[in-house]
C-alpha cells in the first residue's frame, strides 16, 4: 500500500519562516487527494520528539540524564542495564537490543499497564555488555526510556511531548501521539500505512509499529502522527 506523497521543506528568511509545501497522489485507490493536511504515521521521528523532551525535563531538573536507569524504573535494579544511565539510552549506547517483537507475547493483553510490565520483564535483560558504547539503534532503548520520563514527572508521556514540545511550537495540532485522540477527529486525512499481520487488518488511523500499538499506541519509540508542514 503506497498513498501519495507530501512534503514541506522550511527556510528562514527576512526574520521568518517560510515554507515550500507540495503534494501529489491520492490516500488510496479512489480515495481523496493527498494535501498538506494529510497526515502520515511518523513511526520512529517518534524519538527525537521523545529524545529533546528528555532534554526539556533535564533542563527543569525532573529527568536526570547522568542518573542511572534503575533510579527512575525500579525493576532494572536487578539488571546490569540497570547500572547505564539515561544519556547513554537516549544516544543509543546502553547495550540494549535493537528490536525484539514483544507484541507476539502480547495478543490477550488489552490493558496498556499490564503490557508495559509484560514488555519491561522481557526488555530488561535484553542487554549486552559488549554493546555498551557502541551505536547500536535500539528501539528498546526508546521504550524503556518512554517510561521513565513518563515516571519522572507523573504525566503521560502524550501530555509531556505536547506540552514541552509541539504546543510551544504551536505544532500540536498537526504533530501528535495518534492514540491521545479519538480517530474520528483525524482519520478522514490520515494516509493508510499499510497491513499488519499480527491485527489482521489495514491500519489508518492507527499506529503502524505492533510493539507501540501493543503498549496502547503510546511510547518512546514510535506513535506519533503528524502533517509534513507540522514536522518541518
Amino acid at each position: 500500500m503506497f498513498p501519495g506523497a507530501s512534503a514541506s521543506v522550511g527556510y528562514w528568511r527576512e526574520g521568518e519562516w517560510r515554507f515550500v509545501d507540495v503534494a501529489a497522489g491520492v490516500l488510496s485507490e479512489g480515495d481523496a487527494a493527498v494535501s498538506r493536511e494529510t497526515i502520515y504515521d511518523l513511526a520512529s521521528l517518534t524519538k527525537p520528539f521523545v529524545a529533546t523532551t528528555a532534554l526539556r525535563l533535564y533542563q527543569t531538573g525532573a529527568f536526570p540524564l547522568d542518573a542511572s536507569v534503575a533510579e527512575l524504573v525500579e525493576e532494572a535494579t536487578a539488571h546490569p542495564v540497570g547500572a547505564r544511565h539515561w544519556d547513554e539510552v537516549l544516544s543509543h549506547r546502553s547495550g540494549l537490543a535493537a528490536w525484539e517483537p514483544f507484541y507476539e507475547r502480547l495478543a490477550d493483553v488489552v490493558d496498556p499497564e499490564e503490557a508495559q510490565a509484560k514488555v519491561l520483564a522481557e526488555l530488561l535483560p535484553r542487554w549486552s555488555e559488549e554493546s555498551v558504547g557502541t551505536s547500536v539503534y535500539s528501539d528498546l532503548g526508546y521504550i524503556l526510556a518512554g517510561i521513565a520520563i513518563s515516571r519522572s514527572t507523573g504525566d503521560s508521556l502524550d501530555e509531556l511531548v505536547a506540552r514541552e514540545i509541539t504546543a510551544p511550537l504551536e505544532i500540536d495540532a498537526s504533530v501528535f501521539f495518534g492514540a491521545a485522540r479519538a480517530a474520528s477527529e483525524w482519520s478522514s486525512t490520515s494516509a493508510p500505512t499499510g497491513w499488519s499481520a499480527w491485527r489482521e487488518r489495514s491500519l489508518r488511523a492507527e499506529v503502524h509499529d505492533d510493539n507501540c500499538a501493543a503498549l496502547g499506541g503510546v511510547a518512546g519509540h514510535a506513535g506519533m502522527f503528524g502533517t509534513a508542514h507540522g514536522v518541518a
